[in-house]
């Protein structure tokens, strides 16, 4: 595989490596960076291509982690330890748990054009993060007539951040009877909205956590258990 640098550099103006995993430069004028991670631990490998439009959507009011369904997560729902926006498309709503808020704006960002290229493009993810809006696909990609399509899709998405947030405020105050203006308290209701999400997520993490440690020292004990059995039948 080639390296970050040099698969950006066919991806991205003014392409330059800041660390070995990750390259910057520009798509269309806005500032991307492109990332190989493995989030394994241990032997085990867990690969991701990252893109990242960076600085954008770094916001109080505004969390997205839109990923691909999994047989898990319709427990998490019903246990309220994850969110699931649903964006009246069945076919999205069924690939995807659409863990974010608030509910409003993001319906309004991920309008059918965002659904439609998520979809096609498999198990892809959406997230807010502290560097800015990132779309991430599993497996590292060095095709670059894969990816420029997830830069494309990623830019575009960001783009769109600032209208999502106009067109839920348009929508709020029309549904409150007002023509013009913002909803008092809107903007704090929003950060609330967001607070809960994060917190619910925040939650789950941690149970997860708690059982991998229980799982491995349930691993540990059955190993202890063997070695113990196997040096009794050695006496």
């Amino acid at each position: 595989m080639k390296s970050t640098l040099e698969i950006a550099s066919l991806l991205l103006d003014s392409a330059h490596s800041p660390a070995g995993d990750r390259a910057r430069g520009t798509f269309a004028g806005v500032p991307v960076e492109l990332r190989f991670v493995d989030r394994g631990v241990g032997s085990y490998t867990d690969l991701y291509t990252e893109i990242v439009v960076l600085g954008a959507g770094v916001r109080r009011d505004l969390h997205l982690a839109v990923v691909p369904r999994r047989e898990k997560h319709a427990g998490y729902v019903n246990e309220g330890l994850a969110t699931h926006v649903r964006l009246g498309d069945a076919a999205f709503d069924d690939a995807f748990l659409v863990e974010a808020a608030p509910a409003d704006v993001v319906r309004a960002l991920m309008d059918e054009d965002a659904r439609r290229a998520m979809l096609s493009h498999g198990r892809v993810g959406l997230h807010t993060t502290t560097d800015g809006l990132m779309i991430e696909r599993e497996a590292w990609m060095d095709e670059p007539d894969e990816i420029r399509p997830l830069i494309a899709l990623a830019v575009r998405i960001a783009a769109n951040v600032d209208g999502a947030f106009l067109a839920a405020d348009r929508a709020q105050a029309e549904r409150a009877g007002y023509r013009t203006g913002p909803i008092a308290d809107l903007d704090a209701a929003r950060r609330q909205e967001v607070a809960v999400v994060k917190e619910r997520q925040s939650e789950r993490e941690d149970r997860e956590q708690t059982r991998s440690l229980f799982a491995v020292f349930a691993i540990f004990a059955v190993l202890a258990l063997i070695a113990s059995a196997v040096a009794a039948m050695r006496r």
